[in-house]
């Protein structure tokens, strides 16, 4: 089954005719959904041409596979918390803002090869148990320069979106810059590999509760101080 696997990953990789993205929503705690969405033609002309059925009828029987399938797109869903290693949060109580900062140093390529194996034997199309998948490292600059140079002249280019709470105020991985809309910000995964940094993101929102607890404090405050000038009047 790891060989088919790997037939099949080295195929999208030389011929770019698969595309892929990550979407990483964080929530303010700090735990994070990543959904992997991968087009599933390539599996079709290497399973068959029922593949796309079987693995959608698996998905829908089996809602522990978090998987579900929609015009030859599989899309696999995982979760995280910040303790994994896959990345750093943290979060500032300020006034007027809350400011959430978040560093990707891992992409969790191999919980998502894990899950694809379970999905393909859910399906029956093949046999075996998963193994265990090794994340991509973004600060590996050896093994990383090799990949994005690949990736390039392979022609794929895999998306990695991040979504945090608030709006966000920068997004970097090095040099290179995400585009952002609000909370959103995406990045070329070619050009962070490049780089070899980190994915850095820093988002911020209005600290509503602080600033309504400021406000009743300061509304207490001038109803005190005008009872106390009433009562010497």
């Amino acid at each position: 089954m790891r060989i088919l696997l790997a037939v099949m990953f080295l195929s999208v990789l030389l011929t770019g005719s698969t595309y892929q993205s990550y979407e990483q929503t964080v929530g303010t705690e700090g735990n994070s959904i990543i959904v992997k969405t991968t087009d599933i033609g390539l599996m079709l002309g290497m399973l068959g041409d029922d593949v796309g059925q079987e693995i959608g009828a698996a998905c829908s029987a089996d809602p522990s596979l978090r998987c579900s399938v929609s015009n030859g797109t599989l899309m696999m869903e995982e979760a995280f918390s910040s303790n994994e290693g896959y990345y750093t949060y943290d979060v500032n109580y300020g006034i007027p803002f809350i400011e959430y900062d978040l560093v990707v140093k891992k992409i969790p390529v191999g919980k998502f090869t894990e899950r694809l194996d379970d999905i393909l034997v859910a399906a029956g199309l093949t046999n075996g148990s998963a193994s265990s998948g090794e994340p991509m490292n973004l600060q590996d600059a050896e093994t990383n320069k090799e990949t994005a140079l690949f990736m390039r002249q392979s022609g794929l280019d895999i998306s990695y979106v991040i979504i945090m709470p608030g709006n966000i105020a920068s997004a970097t991985a090095g040099e290179v810059s995400g585009t952002t809309t609000g909370p959103m910000t995406e990045f070329v995964l070619s050009e962070v590999l490049q780089e070899s940094k980190p994915i850095t993101v820093e988002s911020r929102e209005i600290n509503w509760g602080y600033i309504i607890v400021i406000a009743m404090v300061i509304v207490l405050a001038l109803f005190t101080l005008s009872f106390i000038r009433k009562k010497k009047r």
